[in-house]
């Protein structure tokens, strides 16, 4: 999926805020730890998803260099996402509207993409389910028989990957 103009002007500032981090914390430890460049990459797929607000949440000692390193929280801004469009053409190509209709899963990574998936779809009337970590067990187990249900609503379940990784049986999901 191809980034909008704006999107991928964010993402390639971001990115190169990114890479001077890193140089910075090479050039003053003599090495960049395989956490800081992982959470820094994890950070910027945020912004593939759509276009975000970038919140600086301070300053905040990476314990194994002793850098003091800004930490950004990247909130999606609205709906205006190629990604979107390639979610809405996969629900109409399996015509999950239908009672004959496919059921689906839908991951990611980042609670604010779920939210964002959640509410979009939920706005275009298409009965969705969401597990993220700040669902309440028996809500969660609540979604979760309802999508497993043959004649259950939810026809879509959000969901992000550390809150719905594992135990969890959606089998009625095509």
């Amino acid at each position: 999926v191809e980034m909008l103009p704006a999107q991928k002007k964010q993402y390639l500032e971001m990115e190169k805020k990114a890479r001077v981090a890193i140089e910075e914390q090479e050039e003053i430890v003599g090495y960049v730890n395989q956490t800081t460049m992982l959470a820094t990459y994890a950070w910027l797929k945020q912004f593939a998803n759509g276009l975000c607000d970038l919140e600086e949440k301070g300053y905040k000692e990476n314990m194994s260099t002793g850098i003091m390193e800004m930490k950004y929280k990247a909130k999606p801004l609205d709906t205006a996402s190629p990604k979107l469009d390639a979610i809405w053409a996969i629900i109409q190509e399996l015509d999950i509207d239908s009672e004959s209709g496919e059921k689906i899963l839908l991951f990611s990574q980042f609670k604010g993409w779920i939210d964002l998936v959640y509410t979009w779809l939920g706005d275009k009337g298409i009965p969705v389910g969401k597990i993220t970590g700040d669902v309440k067990t028996t809500d969660r187990n609540t979604v979760i028989e309802d999508f497993q249900n043959p004649d259950g609503q939810i026809r879509v379940m959000c969901m992000t990957t550390q809150a719905a990784g594992t135990s969890i049986n959606l089998d009625m999901a095509d």
